[in-house]
């Protein structure tokens, strides 16, 4: 007997796109293309206006720090704790995983195999059962969803729900006008099923008539991970928001747990869910799946951080990775003396989150912790004094500034000290086709404007990543900290009506994606890159398309952008010591080696240990553009990665405000709505006003 978990890898990772069902479905939402400019994602909305549905009675009696029964989440902040254990059963040789549910209150998942029958295998106590035999093959198959309920079983089969008697005879089949994507028992004991809209995104909810062997419903859901029989009303819908119960008649959304500011996030621990329950308020099990096809068994309970009897530290960022919330949870459950409550920028705009925290801090006021995404401009707060000078920190601590890569210990334009500390790091080098460019070593802004300006193919920047004509425009500035000389900080002014100008707008009108040259060719490839096995693989992907590496354009030349997730500590904290002690704690070796599984770490000796252990033979790649071939990881590949590495920078958090007005004004040009100079003249306008209001 061997442990197969999920069997193969290829079908865990087919869970973690679309999640499995039985009682649980669902789709991973598509994400946005981050590294578009002009068209990065800030957040996903939910289907319908949240504000507008009320928050569920958080009545909780359950885990370590329960919260009290006044707790109302519209004011009390609440932590999640998510607790994991490996499932325990074995699966034979040759069968394979179908879906998950929870029966009876009871997670099992249901597994095939070749000779016709379905098994069952019971989550927690890791018992076997065999539930039917001599069924057809088309049944058995991975991309057929099973359920059951104590009358019948359901067999999911794209398309159609097939409905079959305790025995397993079929009874009817119904074609449900889509793909089925999950299946689950309403609180009324019926069947929901949420099908892939045709009229639109999102998931239509159907219900089962059984007297009548019909299917209606008019409900969509946008998206989710899983869905399950309902607490408080019809069906409970896990998605990358939370948890809410849903009616069907009239949509209203219930949340019962919201994952926002909190340590936990759907797919925490590379895992994702395949089945959940909702056993009492405040407590969710599930279960969940990981890239190598094991099964865990969790429990997800609200906690009081205030009823930990720690110090409490505020860390404030905008939107929390995965990575971030894994790295929290770990320091609270690890550390004895301090505990990291996270917030998060919700549904506020940007900006005005942006500005209310950097109006705090510069007031003597705000978290203890602050994230470089979360400010206007974090190194005006460090001219300001508002940022804690972390050099004492660091020598007190023995680390040495040579032990890390110089984009992890940041001065933020400071003449003397570490007011910025990146905790990881994402490469990003932009290629370009090698006619654009004469000498790579030697190329700048006007050198690549002077090439883009003479080819005359139908071509444009990046039809990848959708770049459109303001895209490319960003593209060319937001390396720039004064936007190639065109604002000037010291006397807060702009001037944007000079030669260079003019050229970047009118090469990003010339190759930006519209909807009449969607299908021309792009001269550019600028993936993110997180390992050395995906330099080698994007290197040699570009080079065989015939492009080379440039970088993105800087004063003085080119270079490749990195983010490191910037943070930093509030001068006027009155926990400074626990907020260092926290950063010490994601500078160590041992959590760093846990950052290296997923990004470069800032640490050097980490980073040659993840160079060491990468596998040199082969990185077996498979792109759009040509087939399946082997890349090996070089030492050259490996030295050209270091190099881009250290000469690397990161994106001026300086700009961006001024950019999003360059992007919003130029859209006007590229519409062809107004000229040169009206547009340079309402940029002017705009940026000298935020300007005048940075003091």
């Amino acid at each position: 007997m061997k442990r197969k978990g999920l069997l193969s890898v290829l079908l865990a990772i087919l869970l973690l796109i679309s999640g499995c069902t039985g009682k649980d479905g669902g789709r991973k939402p598509q994400a946005g293309i981050a590294e578009n400019g002009a068209n990065a994602i800030e957040g996903e909305e939910a289907d319908m206006d949240v504000s507008e549905n009320r928050v569920g009675n958080d009545d909780v009696e359950a885990g370590s720090g329960a919260l009290p029964k006044e707790y109302d989440a519209s004011y009390w902040k609440y932590d999640l704790e998510l607790i994991s254990a490996e499932a325990d059963f074995l699966v034979e040789e040759g069968e394979f995983f179908l879906s998950a549910q929870y029966y009876q209150g009871e997670g099992i998942c249901f597994y095939g195999n070749a000779e016709g029958q379905l098994l069952c295998y019971h989550a927690a106590g890791g018992e076997k059962e065999l539930l039917l035999e001599g069924l057809p093959e088309s049944y058995l198959v991975p991309s057929v969803r099973w359920y059951r309920d104590s009358e019948n079983f359901y067999v999911c089969q794209k398309e159609s729900l097939i409905i079959l008697d305790i025995n397993g005879q079929q009874t009817y089949k119904l074609d449900a006008g889509g793909n089925i994507s999950g299946i689950c028992s309403t609180q009324s004991e019926d069947i929901a099923l949420l099908v892939n809209s045709v009229q639109g995104s999102g998931y239509m909810v159907l219900t089962l008539d059984k007297e009548k062997s019909a299917l209606a419903g008019r409900t969509v859901v946008q998206d989710f991970f899983a869905v399950s029989t309902g607490y408080e009303s019809d069906i409970l819908v896990m998605t990358w928001q939370g948890v809410y119960d849903l009616n069907l008649k009239n949509g209203e959304k219930v949340w019962h747990m919201k994952w926002e500011g909190t340590s936990y996030t759907t797919g925490a621990g590379e895992k994702a869910p395949c089945a959940f329950i909702m056993q009492e308020q405040g407590r969710v099990e599930q279960i969940a799946s990981n890239y190598d096809g094991q099964f865990f068994v969790e429990s997800l309970c609200k906690i009081n951080p205030s009823a930990s009897g720690k110090i409490l530290l505020t860390y404030r960022t905008s939107v929390a990775s995965s990575e971030e919330k894994q790295l929290i949870a770990q320091f609270n459950k690890e550390n004895e003396e301090y505990y990291v409550v996270l917030e998060e920028r919700g549904d506020m705009y940007w900006v005005d989150y942006n500005n209310r925290n950097s109006m705090e801090i510069a007031a003597g006021k705000g978290p203890d912790i602050i994230t470089t995404g979360a400010v206007r401009d974090m190194s005006n707060l460090a001219e300001r004094g508002a940022l804690e000078n972390l050099e004492p920190y660091l020598q007190e601590s023995g680390i040495r500034r040579e032990d890390y890569f110089s984009s992890a210990m940041q001065d933020l334009g400071m003449e003397n000290g570490i007011y910025g500390v990146g905790r990881s790091m994402k490469l990003s080098v932009l290629y370009i086709r090698e006619d654009f460019v004469e000498d790579a070593q030697n190329t700048g802004l006007e050198e690549l404007l002077d090439n883009m300006e003479a080819c005359s193919d139908n071509v444009v920047l990046s039809s990848s990543f959708g770049y459109d004509s303001a895209a490319v425009l960003w593209l060319f500035l937001h390396m720039s900290d004064d936007l190639f000389g065109m604002v000037d900080w010291e006397n807060k002014t702009c001037d944007f009506s000079g030669e260079l100008w003019e050229r970047m707008l009118s090469v990003a009108g010339k190759y930006g994606v519209t909807e009449r040259n969607t299908g021309a060719e792009e001269i550019s490839c600028m993936l993110p890159v997180r390992s050395v096995g995906e330099f080698a693989r994007i290197e040699a992907e570009s080079q065989s398309r015939g492009m080379t590496a440039v970088g993105y354009p800087v004063n003085g030349g080119m270079a490749a952008r990195i983010f490191t997730g910037t943070i930093a500590i509030n001068a006027s904290s009155a926990n400074k010591e626990g907020a260092w002690e926290f950063i010490e704690y994601l500078l160590s070796e041992e959590v760093q080696r846990q950052v290296a599984e997923n990004s470069f770490s800032v640490n050097r000796k980490i980073f040659q240990e993840a160079v060491d252990k990468a596998d040199k033979e082969n990185v077996y790649a498979y792109n759009k553009w040509y087939p399946a071939q082997e890349i090996y990881i070089t030492d050259e590949s490996i030295a050209n990665c270091l190099m881009w590495i250290e000469g690397a920078r990161p994106e001026p958090a300086n700009t961006q405000y001024i950019l999003r007005i360059v992007q919003e004004e130029a859209a006007y040009y590229f519409a062809g709505d107004k000229n040169t100079e009206e547009v340079s003249a309402t940029i002017e306008n705009r940026v000298r006003l935020y300007l005048a209001e940075m003091d």
